[in-house]
């Protein structure tokens, strides 16, 4: 299968999945040549592929997927830079709120639902636990990623009346 799914940046190269149903594994393309590909069965956690986010402390890719149980998403932190792959850690956390997107601030991890349309989530990302909820600016637009650059974070939706995307740069009062 061919992917279909950006998942990250790392580098100037991209990391995608093909988002076609029980993806276990995702690739890293320089421009349009795979040079890694890492697989969640190959480590032994075996998930569905589903977000992930460059630890920019690490350089560590953070890993969300949907596990074997329905009521379980895992977070995988894996080290890619060499081979074989090596898995850092992991964490499993109920599948509610379900993981739509995935980024680090350098500090905590964020995230868009896919069930709770409007809602922008911080993580621990030791636990994986959310510490904070908020809702976004307009609820007629399904939010679906999350990006930082330079510092600033930055939520793309579609809006639910024309499907015409949107770009916000989102910032929180002083001492959040």
């Amino acid at each position: 299968p061919s992917p279909n799914g950006l998942l990250a940046e790392q580098e100037g190269d991209l990391w995608v999945v093909c988002n076609c149903g029980g993806n276990t594994d995702f690739s890293r393309l320089s421009g349009f040549d795979t040079i890694d590909t890492v697989d969640t069965v190959a480590l032994g956690q075996s998930m569905n592929v589903r977000t992930m986010a460059i630890d920019s402390n690490t350089n560590n890719l953070l890993v969300v997927g949907l596990t074997e149980d329905p009521d379980r998403q895992r977070l995988l932190e894996i080290d890619a830079a060499g081979e074989p792959d090596l898995l850092v850690g992991t964490r499993e956390f109920p599948v509610e709120p379900s993981l739509q997107s995935l980024a680090f601030d350098g500090t905590a991890l964020w995230a868009t639902t896919s069930v709770v349309r409007g809602v922008l989530v911080k993580l621990d990302p030791a636990t994986g636990a959310i510490v904070e909820t908020w809702q976004m600016p307009d609820s007629k637009v399904a939010w679906h990623h999350v990006a930082f650059r330079d510092g600033r974070m930055f939520v793309l939706g579609v809006a639910a009346e024309d499907d015409t995307g949107t770009i916000v740069e989102i910032t929180f009062p002083p001492g959040r």
